[in-house]
């Protein structure tokens, strides 16, 4: 990756370290830095508790035009 590519990075935004392979999710660019988290697998329901619910909110319409 440039640097410049690195200041381009969105939130959700895929990246990967080329030492360990673990990729990771990109969750706020601030410039020089780049924060990311990493998932895991989630099985067996009854050991998770949900905590939050997030709902996506369309922001444009389906024609941009319109």
């Amino acid at each position: 990756m440039t640097p410049k590519q690195l200041n381009d990075l969105n939130e959700g935004d895929i990246i990967r370290h080329k030492l360990h392979g673990e990729s990771v999710v990109v969750t706020g660019n601030y410039g020089m830095h780049v924060t990311a988290v990493r998932t895991c697998d989630v099985t067996n329901a009854e050991e998770w508790d949900l905590i939050s619910k997030h709902h996506f909110k369309r922001i444009y319409p389906e024609n941009k035009d319109a």
